[in-house]
């Protein structure tokens, strides 16, 4: 299935990317964001991700479009 999914791209999550969570959690610390929230927030902006299927509107923060809209 996977390799079915184009445009996919695999990311990796070496020390700089534990530091840009970090820094990101940091910055929305009022959030309460989960480890893995910040690190969507910091895919979603290396990427340049402007629109998010999701459930959690935690991955709006930045400025993206979270769809569906509840």
């Amino acid at each position: 299935m996977v390799a079915s999914l184009g445009g996919l791209v695999m990311c990796t999550a070496d020390e700089d990317h534990h530091a840009r969570v970090c820094r990101m959690s940091d910055r929305l610390r009022h959030e309460k964001l989960t480890y893995v929230d910040a690190s969507s927030l910091v895919l979603m902006d290396e990427h340049d991700i402007r629109t998010a299927w999701s459930t959690d509107h935690r991955l709006g923060l930045t400025g993206a479009e979270v769809l569906p809209r509840l």
